[in-house]
């Protein structure tokens, strides 16, 4: 993984090459827009999907970058807002590092629960069957409701690209989406994507 100091700064550059201008807003806000984008982007580059697992793994593990925290509830709120910038500033940050030109990629699933298990069949936010389901974490050995998340990275474990589906899909069920656009690579899984028909 590439210096995280190093990364914050890549964003900070790119951010105020962009032209990027920060609305007004009434009041003094504590974290600007472009800490805030620091933060998410650096969230994406080291894997974390859970916004309270990467606020406390800061927490436990101060860098200079972020000397302060947002709570968990702003900092969604706030991410949320940015989204269009942090999906540029991602995509222009993962060209500048050069991810796309190492030839070795590493492939895993894994579940992303989206409600407690007994409240699967009363949350009517994630009641469309197509996309969410009952799915097995073998790791943990239980059964959770949500979706799986299948994760494609470099090796020094930078996303490349991913996919979501239910969690009640079979790993396999994601490579083809997932590698569609990834040419001339070594693609490196378990013995889940194992078979004669997928080599």
């Amino acid at each position: 993984m590439p210096n995280l100091t190093k990364i914050v700064n890549l964003v900070r550059e790119i951010y105020k090459q962009s032209g990027f201008k920060e609305p007004r807003r009434p009041g003094k806000r504590e974290f600007s827009d472009l800490y805030v984008c620091q933060m998410v982007v650096v969230q994406n580059l080291k894997g974390y999907s859970n916004e309270s697992e990467f606020l406390r793994f800061l927490k436990n593990h101060p860098c200079k970058a972020f000397p302060k925290l947002p709570t968990q509830s702003r900092y969604n709120h706030r991410s949320k807002e940015l989204e269009p910038v942090i999906e540029r500033l991602t995509a222009t940050v993962l060209k500048k590092l050069k991810t796309h030109k190492s030839k070795i990629r590493i492939i895993d699933a894994t579940g992303v629960p989206v409600t407690k298990f007994y409240r699967r069949w009363k949350t009517k936010a994630f009641n469309d069957n197509k996309f969410f389901g009952v799915g097995y974490c073998h790791a943990k050995k239980e059964r959770y409701y949500g979706v799986k998340l299948t994760l494609i990275v470099n090796r020094e474990g930078i996303p490349v690209t991913y996919h979501l589906m239910s969690a009640r899909r079979h790993d396999v069920k994601a490579l083809q989406p997932a590698v569609k656009d990834l040419q001339g690579i070594w693609l490196i899984g378990d013995k889940g994507y194992a078979g004669k028909k997928i080599h």
